[in-house]
């Protein structure tokens, strides 16, 4: 049983692929009882074998999006397309705390599952729609890749190297993000609510929800009237002591040494650049902002030198200097700091044996986030939770499968 500090909070989730579950996960990481309705074929994604290019296959029939994304979930399948389905759906919801549904805006309308009916009948409940572009505007039943929030947003120029083409990171962030507002948008509700509230609706898309982790680039360009956001350009920086080297091992090492008029002295220290004291080019913050780019290239020869664990050794005898390595997700498991603190937890999947699966960013003392059980089998909880929940019996549930509307 789920004992984190959302205990005793149903959320019905009615969504597909990334962003809706994936937030679902995240409140049912948190100890909410999750229940994830699919239709009879099931959430599309259960059928991904690539995903933006990427083979995301186990060896059997699931997939790694499918099994991350709906973890700490129990899984009913009803036939949402039919009357009897959806009346089951509304009954559901009129037991739930939350609703998440990806059918976009004004499906659920059309399907007579309106927020204002749900509502009518279970005035706590907390409805989340989910959008590419915004609940508003022509756009808003508009279909949401995560490429195209990442397009619109701004993002694909932030990245890269200033003259380079637009990057689209493979890595989800619009769902990501997006899915780390809808967490935290119900749970900002369940807690108005707690306090003499009601339910309500939450809107989320994953165009704000990118534009907000821009916030610092969008909102400073807003007040200082800029048309760009500059990206980084290491060659040309004002500061190359905030910066990222490679090393003679072809390993990177990154500098983020703000206030090099103080740590300039240091610095020169370790890495044995004594000369550059009586070098005019370099002797003064002026200088160095003058001549930033070839102090970039003698920062380069001088890095190229040795491997990076000779520099982490030497950056480290100045104890003011801040640096780090540069690694890949593939050197997380090794990372001192992620071993500390336990972000990696073992875990036996009853499949696939014993996996890794990173633990939930918020570490609560009380009552922590945990990992309860993996992705559902289609329908694997159906009958168990018309029971729980409806108080369904044998024989209800039974006439309900043979007529096709549950399985």
């Amino acid at each position: 049983m789920a004992e984190g500090a959302l205990r005793g909070i149903t959320i019905v989730e009615a969504a597909t692929h990334v962003l809706g579950p994936m937030a679902a996960a995240m409140l049912g990481d948190q100890g909410a009882d999750v229940i994830k309705v699919e239709g009879l074929a099931g959430d599309p994604a259960r059928a991904l074998r690539e995903y933006a290019g990427y083979d995301v296959s186990l060896g059997d029939a699931s997939n790694s999006i499918f099994e991350v994304m709906n973890r700490n979930k129990r899984g009913i399948a009803i036939d949402l397309e039919s009357a009897a389905g959806r009346g089951l759906l509304r009954e559901l919801l009129s037991t739930a705390d939350g609703f998440i549904e990806g059918f976009g805006p004004g499906a659920l309308v059309a399907r007579g599952l309106s927020y204002e009916s749900l509502a009518n009948e279970n005035p706590g409940l907390i409805y989340c729609g989910l959008s590419a572009m915004g609940p508003e505007g022509a756009e808003a039943a508009a279909p949401g890749p995560d490429a195209a929030a990442a397009a619109r947003s701004g993002l694909m120029w932030m990245a890269g190297a200033p003259g380079s083409p637009p990057n689209w990171n493979n890595l989800g962030l619009g769902d990501t993000m997006g899915a780390s507002m809808v967490a935290y948008g119900m749970v900002a509700a369940i807690t108005a609510r707690a306090r003499g509230g009601t339910g309500q609706r939450l809107d989320v898309s994953q165009l704000m929800a990118l534009a907000w982790l821009e916030r610092w680039a969008v909102e400073t360009l807003l007040v200082r009237g800029l048309d760009e956001w500059p990206r980084f350009d290491r060659e040309n920086t004002r500061n190359p002591l905030f910066s990222h080297y490679r090393c003679g091992d072809g390993e990177w090492i990154i500098l983020g040494i703000v206030d090099h008029e103080r740590d300039w002295d240091p610095f020169c220290e370790a890495m044995g650049l004594a000369w550059m004291h009586a070098d005019e080019r370099f002797n003064t913050g002026e200088a160095r902002i003058a001549n930033a780019r070839a102090l970039v290239q003698a920062l380069d020869r001088r890095f190229a030198e040795e491997p990076r664990a000779y520099w982490e050794e030497r950056l480290g005898s100045q104890r003011a200097l801040v640096f780090d390595r540069v690694q890949r997700i593939r050197d997380l498991p090794q990372d001192p700091a992620v071993q500390a603190n336990a972000y990696l937890q073992d875990v036996e999947h009853p499949r696939h044996g014993p996996v890794k699966m990173l633990t939930h960013p918020t570490l609560l003392t009380k009552t922590p986030a945990a990992y309860y059980r993996p992705a559902p089998e289609l329908g694997q909880h159906t009958d168990a939770v018309l029971r729980e929940r409806l108080g369904y019996d044998g024989a209800r549930i039974a006439a309900l499968r043979a007529e096709g509307v549950i399985r």
